[in-house]
């Protein structure tokens, strides 16, 4: 048994022990960023399958990704071996394991799958704007968050569903389940619904799960937490959270489950987990400071183990392409000091991307995007560019049909065959387009002559005046920016189009030729670049990573907070989303602003812990790699945590030193 206890509870530190240790009550364990929630869900879950503290048949732990839920099966598999009595899964996954066996659940909708259905429904009830297929699919979406289906007319007006969107998500749900199929939204909505309505077999899972364990417990919903009451007993479940990193609610979560447990369950006992492993200690006490005007949320004091003397970096800008520019030229260098890496660049909208990643190109950097695609490689942004690839190229027929169907023009199947024909047969896309036209009568001729003429004009706009007011007369003509309004309510894809639109701009007022700018939107999009040791993402994509360097850009006012975020309840959680991007740093943290008004977040931070830099050199030059004894001469640090510096000196010896003990002189 001593081995077991070896590998299971002596790596643990005092209040990750107590957290394992803890039975006979609800336990509500408070993790800070990089303080090893993880270790303590692995290791709690080792320690019952070794000792068995409490009776069970299975332990069921919830996490939020099934990559998260494979890493946690092989930890726990290091430590004890097999895994047979333990169930790590995704609250989805569990409400299909549910519904599979009790609700005669046989098929599971993705979200194409919906939209593919909600489409050919459309067609049916004869509306005519198919592609608003995703709103109708957020609406269903919201109202299943709030338990309310069709049945439940009186709500669904109250939500603010029109008559016949209320009969076409009826006669969606009605196909469901006549196919005995349910959405993602219903993997939650229907276990609900079928725990409450069936007691006993509420109180079968409650005998069959001995103990239940939540990972990220901030971030589930309340349906998922009333799952949770309904499945667990008085005092065998463990909830691992933190309000500080709660981010999501704009997709149901809410970290008011936290304070609920303590309310809910009896005698909660909680345990604060705020050792941070990984930070230095400046990115720690700047990100605690900040954290800290948040109202809503428990007092916790996060402490670092990790020594080190880097600040953080703050860079002033005054605009986006003096910040790219900074930004690229601090990557390369970071690229050629490879302890630095990886590094990742963050920023609060997908748009944001587009400068950094040609600073990045130009540079020749391989860079990776994480949770979205490249800023050209968006579809929006495909979609416009491919009208400007015809006007360069009207024998491109990729990007001719492509042109042709970003909006619906009532351009069918039917047509696109015989305009396709007519390009086998030797025509140009445009020529094909005219010729089929002219055979055609009625909506669809004038629908291709109409397209036929934005064309037309805005080669002539092109030649005459500019890629940036072709391009912004293709969006006023076809109407795209009412269109991607009307599509996608979160206004993302409308960011993009301005952030297209103004690239275009001022490449017009400096002379960018047309075939310029279509080889730099290739070149971004080059596919054959490779991914190496730089990382782009949202703040809300970084959830859970960590970086040894973190860049956070734009930290200004109307980006962090965001300019459409103005109640408390929103700023807080715009606060919580920058204490998110900082606490992912290991060792280099630097916050860039690109306006004269740098985000009031940034006022909490103690001015002691910052550094404010100009050059790239300031950075770099503070980040000393080399150090020299007054005896024993120079030499290079390999290793410098817990007040110990470990050298190679130049004599090839490997000596550690204690910090403040001898006098080192830091060098470049």
């Amino acid at each position: 048994m001593g081995r077991e206890v070896e590998k299971i509870l002596k790596p643990l530190n005092e209040a990750q022990l107590e957290a394992v240790l803890s039975f006979g009550q609800p336990l509500l364990v408070l993790a800070g960023p990089g303080a090893g929630k993880t270790r303590v869900i692995v290791h709690k879950i080792a320690y019952m399958l070794w000792k068995r503290p409490v009776p069970f048949r299975k332990i069921l732990a919830v996490t939020f990704t099934n990559k998260a839920a494979g890493e946690m099966k092989e930890r726990v598999e290091a430590l004890v071996g097999k895994t047979d009595d333990v169930e790590l899964m995704t609250f989805h996954a569990f409400g299909a394991k549910i519904l599979r066996q009790y609700a005669r659940l046989k098929t599971i909708f993705d979200r194409d799958d919906s939209i593919a259905l909600i489409k050919r429904l459309m067609k049916e009830f004869g509306w005519h704007k198919e592609e608003r297929a995703s709103t109708m699919m957020e609406k269903i979406s919201r109202a299943k968050s709030r338990l309310i289906y069709p049945r439940d007319e009186n709500d669904l007006v109250m939500m603010g569903m029109r008559t016949e969107e209320i009969e076409l998500y009826s006669e969606y749900q009605r196909r469901l389940e006549t196919a005995e199929a349910a959405d993602f939204d219903d993997l939650i909505a229907k276990t609900v619904f079928l725990l409450e309505e069936n007691p006993r077999l509420a109180e079968a899972l409650r005998n069959t799960y001995g103990y239940i364990l939540v990972d990220e417990f901030q971030d589930t919903s309340p349906n998922q937490y009333d799952i949770l009451k309904l499945i667990s007993g008085p005092d065998n479940i463990c909830v691992v959270g933190d309000e500080d990193q709660s981010i999501y609610s704009w997709r149901g979560a809410t970290m008011e489950n936290i304070f609920k447990f303590e309310s809910d369950y009896k005698n909660v006992k909680v345990v604060i987990l705020n050792l941070n492993y990984r930070s230095l200690p400046a990115i720690v006490k700047a990100a605690s400071s900040m954290i800290s005007r948040n109202r809503y949320r428990h007092e916790k004091e996060l402490r670092n183990v990790k020594e080190g003397s880097l600040p953080v970096f703050f860079r002033k800008s005054y605009s986006r392409e003096e910040e790219a520019e900074f930004v690229g030229e601090i990557i390369e260098r970071l690229v050629e000091r490879k302890e630095f890496l990886p590094v990742a660049v963050f920023y609060r909208a997908n748009y944001q991307s587009r400068l950094i990643e040609e600073a990045l190109t130009l540079r020749g950097i391989p860079y990776k995007i994480l949770g979205s695609t490249g800023f050209f490689n968006r579809r929006e942004i495909k979609d416009l560019v491919a009208y400007l690839r015809v006007v360069a190229n009207p024998g491109d027929d990729v990007a001719f049909m492509r042109a042709l169907h970003h909006i619906p023009r009532g351009i069918g199947k039917a047509t696109d065959e015989l305009i396709i024909q007519r390009i086998r047969d030797g025509f140009t896309a445009i020529d094909a387009a005219a010729k089929v036209s002219e055979e055609l009568r009625g909506k669809r001729s004038k629908a291709i002559k109409d397209f036929l003429g934005i064309i037309e004009e805005a080669d002539r706009i092109v030649r005459n005046r500019g890629i940036g007011d072709a391009l912004m007369f293709i969006v006023e003509e076809t109407g795209f920016r009412d269109y991607l309004q009307e599509t996608d309510p979160s206004g993302a894809r409308v960011e993009n189009v301005e952030e297209l639109l103004r690239m275009a701009h001022e490449g017009q007022k400096i002379g960018v030729s047309l075939e310029d700018f279509l080889e730099r939107a290739s070149l971004t999009t080059s596919m054959d670049q490779e991914a190496g040791d730089v990382v782009l993402s949202t703040l809300h994509a970084a959830k859970g990573l960590e970086f040894e360097s973190v860049i956070i850009i734009s930290v200004d006012e109307g980006f962090i907070p965001h300019s459409k975020v103005m109640d408390p309840e929103g700023i807080e959680e715009e606060r919580r989303l920058l204490y998110v991007g900082m606490t992912r740093a290991r060792r280099l943290l630097l916050l860039s602003s690109a306006t004269y008004i740098p985000s009031h977040f940034l006022r909490a931070i103690p001015e002691e812990l910052v550094r404010n830099v100009e050059f790239p050199e300031d950075i770099v030059i503070s980040s000393k790699r080399r150090v020299r004894h007054p005896v024993l001469g120079e030499g290079e640090i390999l290793n410098r945590e817990n007040g110990r510096i470990t050298v190679r000196m130049s004599d090839g010896k490997v000596i550690t030193f204690i910090e403040g003990m001898v006098d080192l002189e830091f060098l470049d």
